[in-house]
């Protein structure tokens, strides 16, 4: 008995004598303001990405989680702007928006995202052309790039 009881006393010393460094990078990383600049940049990548004969329409998968379901939930939780319930409101209008217009034009089941049959490159970016323009006025709320 006396070798598991030193196994709880050895795990808690070690706890205490890790570097805190590890924390403040996990609430960097989780913060509204990270997740925010991380949704900017991957919206960038895909309108990046349309401009191309061969998109990379994998970028459109992580927009589609980062919008949908880590950013709303983050904000809830730890934004404290006086605005929080209008941006809350418009990350939820946009994800619904983009829910029935990007993702229902996407066939996301495999490791590769493609068009969902039928749909046509030029429809998709017609689509995605207007949901940026939502997009960017959760960026002027936010005072996004």
């Amino acid at each position: 008995m006396r070798p598991l009881a030193a196994i709880p006393a050895a795990l808690l010393l070690a706890l205490l004598l890790a570097p805190s460094g590890c924390k403040d990078k996990a609430e960097k990383i989780t913060s509204p303001a990270y997740m925010l600049d991380l949704l900017a940049k991957r919206w960038s990548e895909a309108r990046q990405t349309l401009q191309s004969d061969r998109p990379n329409l994998g970028v459109f998968r992580t927009v589609d989680h980062l919008l949908r379901f880590r950013l709303p939930p983050r904000i809830k939780k730890a934004y404290s702007g006086d605005d929080k319930q209008q941006l809350l409101a418009k990350l939820r209008e946009l994800g619904r928006a983009y829910r029935d217009q990007i993702q229902s034009r996407l066939d996301m089941r495999g490791n590769e995202v493609r068009l969902a049959s039928g749909v046509t490159l030029e429809q998709f970016r017609h689509a995605f052309a207007g949901l940026d323009e939502q997009y960017r006025q959760l960026e002027a709320m936010t005072g996004g790039p």
